[in-house]
């Protein structure tokens, strides 16, 4: 965390406000105005009207709306003839000139599904047809309007870098563990006329086998625990032939908790004691759905045992073990979705043996999603590992670690998912807690058949959040991208880290950078550092940008400048989207920035905001598109600029409801407004 620190602060040191030609002012040719669209899946209007009652929607909305999400358990279609407003859409990327224009949306109605949409305008995005939608997460029914145990976690924030004629299509998968840390997905688009999305998947690659990319066929042997049944320890898989076995939960580990000392809280050993509970919200879509929970006895010998998890365990000793044999089988993939309490030990290393005795480390160390969750479709490949094919001996298992990240308690230990009011990692309690397991699929190919097709993702780009610009007609390839690591302030003076916000809510301890990089394939990316004047990372100040959100616009100025539309925050919003305002800033060579339109004078922003510490308004100034209106109240960012005249730009964005956490009326929409440049033109 050390050099993520030195980064950032290297990238603040630098020359702030480099010499520019020019600098842009923009003034409003047409009002803002919330799009609409025509055909596509379902829309919130169809839902409304909605009732809030004690700050939650108790009627409209996707469950018992006028028009629900679903019609006989399948969901429905805003049909060709009916139109309305553009929403649950958002992060919009457009792409063209003049009226006639192409998008892409996360289409993502709340805890129901999330998809990819293409829909293309003749009126420079003030109104938008429907063309195709991939990547659904499920089509699940909500159970209610709350739906709490739904997801809406899959692959989105979509980018699109066309190239000769076709182009590559860039998304985010945001599932816990993933976002953030993993490469950004990559398809390659062949378009057809009216389908732009032609050829890729319907539903997400990182779904169930049978339901995404892989095969059922691909199955050698699969957990899916709700089809175990029952409460039966170490369950049989559901196809195939395997064991799954419990680590460590038997053990005689005795003597005071780490962080708990005196008779009445030792230990005295564990037994056994994994079963099937329900878990939802990993890959498997079923609201009923089981996961294999592992654990121990919570009293033993009349003594205050733990939970069978024990800090004086040795590393790689305490999980769950799934033996598969291969023989028939090569290019062997094993996924697993892996959950864990917030109380229970947050690192899990994968290691797998091909004797039956020896047991190798393959991958990272995975690390639980802060408070604990599903950290769902965890990938490990062995296709190219020997001695793994073809064997009867093979097993894999995944096994608790000590946490080794620069912040961890000294010496080193297990940590818990649970984190610290700082954000920082705090030492498990030897108290409570549990891992589960669900999705566990052992797949090959009979023979020597081909291997499987896995999704292909970047790599070389640093926590990328999503490309924030493309160079346009760049190559190599060039962009500008969010670099941004979870939960990581906290290895900063106190001063640099946020507090809560002004309403009570919590802190967020994320940090951000933005890099340039190149690419001369689209897959593989070469870093070429932080740029300069955007951010700062570590400022408190409720008047500068602490954070920014991907999805941004660039455009090329007559007088060699680059202009760059993007959205931005700060510790005022206790999140780091980067969804405060909607700003604009100005670089002669794409390194260092000068913001001209900033928090304080914004292209738009949120609702007013009075600042505690000097009583003012925060914007100082009125945005340029006017006063907040109630769509964009709560959230807007992701703008894109398009080029509508010498003169003139279209600006198509990304608003959200203040209420939009109770009363999902305007809970992601889509918005339009005309700018005109003074000082420059758009060659």
């Amino acid at each position: 965390m050390k050099n993520i620190r030195l980064l950032l602060l290297g990238a603040c040191a630098a020359v702030l406000v480099p010499a520019v030609n020019s600098q842009v002012t923009w003034t409003t040719t047409t009002p803002a105005t919330q799009t609409t669209i025509a055909g596509g899946p379902w829309t919130l209007t169809q839902g409304g009207p909605y009732t809030v009652v004690a700050g939650a929607t108790t009627a409209g909305g996707p469950f018992d709306g006028t028009i629900p999400y679903c019609s006989n358990g399948v969901p429905i279609v805003n049909s060709t003839g009916t139109v309305n407003p553009t929403s649950p859409y958002y992060f919009p990327f457009v792409a063209g000139s003049g009226l006639n224009l192409q998008g892409y949306f996360d289409y993502r109605p709340r805890n129901v599904n999330e998809a990819i949409v293409a829909a293309i305008s003749a009126d420079g995005g003030q109104t938008w047809t429907f063309e195709n939608q991939i990547e659904n997460l499920n089509r699940v029914c909500p159970a209610t309007n709350k739906n709490g145990s739904g997801n809406d976690d899959g692959i989105g924030h979509p980018y699109v870098i066309n190239f000769a004629g076709a182009g590559f299509l860039y998304a985010l998968d945001r599932r816990n563990g993933h976002v953030d840390n993993d490469g950004l997905l990559v398809h390659t688009l062949t378009p057809k006329a009216g389908s732009p999305l032609n050829g890729l998947p319907a539903n997400t690659e990182f779904g169930p086998p049978g339901t995404s990319a892989i095969p059922t066929s691909a199955i050698i042997a699969q957990w899916e625990m709700e089809l175990a049944g029952g409460t039966s320890s170490s369950p049989a898989p559901n196809i195939g032939t395997g064991t799954a076995t419990a680590l460590g939960m038997t053990n005689s580990y005795k003597g005071p908790s780490p962080t708990c000392t005196g008779a009445a809280c030792e230990y005295t050993g564990s037994t056994n004691k994994d079963d099937l509970t329900g878990t939802t919200g990993g890959t498997d879509p079923n609201l009923s759905a089981l996961a294999w929970r592992v654990r121990g006895t919570t009293k033993l010998n009349g003594g205050s045992s733990g939970p069978g998890w024990n800090t004086q365990a040795p590393e790689d000793t305490q999980g769950v073990e799934f033996a598969v044999s291969t023989v028939g089988y090569s290019n062997i993939v094993v996924q697993f979705d892996w959950y864990t309490t917030a109380e229970i030990v947050r690192d899990l290393q994968t290691q797998y043996t091909t004797d039956g005795s020896t047991w190798i480390n393959i991958g990272p160390v995975y690390v639980a999603p802060a408070g604990g969750g599903f950290y769902p479709g965890i990938t490990v490949n062995f296709t190219n590992v020997a001695g793994v094919a073809n064997n009867p001996n093979f097993a894999v298992r995944m096994v608790s670690v000590y946490d080794r990240s620069a912040s961890a308690p000294t010496p080193y230990t297990y940590t818990a998912a649970t984190l610290g009011s700082n954000g920082a990692p705090v030492q498990y309690n030897d108290a409570s807690g549990n891992w589960r397991f669900d999705e566990v699929n052992v797949m090959g190919t009979a023979g020597g058949g081909t291997a499987l097709k896995l999704p292909t993702e970047t790599v070389g780009l640093i926590n990328p959040d999503g490309i924030l610009a493309y160079v346009p007609n760049s190559y190599p390839f060039k962009i500008l991208y969010v670099d941004k690591t979870l939960n990581a302030d906290y290895a900063f003076p106190t001063a640099e880290q946020c507090g809560a916000t002004l309403t009570g809510g919590a802190a967020n301890h994320d940090t951000e950078s933005i890099h340039l990089a190149t690419s001369t394939d689209s897959v593989h990316w070469t870093d070429q550092g932080a740029v300069t004047g955007l951010n700062d990372p570590t400022t408190t100040s409720y008047h500068s940008i602490r954070y920014m959100a991907p999805n941004g616009s660039l455009i090329k100025l007559s007088s060699g400048n680059w202009g760059l539309f993007f959205g931005g925050g700060n510790c005022l919003d206790g999140d780091s989207d980067g969804f405060h305002a909607i700003m604009y800033a100005e670089s002669s060579d794409l390194i260092q920035w000068t913001v001209i339109n900033g928090i304080d004078n914004p292209i738009a922003s949120v609702s007013p905001v009075t600042d505690p510490n000097t009583g003012a308004t925060i914007p100082l100034n009125t945005p340029v598109i006017g006063a907040t209106q109630p769509w964009f109240t709560g959230r807007v960012y992701n703008p894109n600029a398009i080029k509508a005249s010498p003169t003139t730009i279209n600006l198509i964005f990304d608003g959200y409801d203040a209420a939009y956490s109770a009363d999902i009326s305007d809970y992601r929409t889509v918005g339009h407004v005309g700018l005109a440049a003074t000082g420059a033109t758009l060659p």
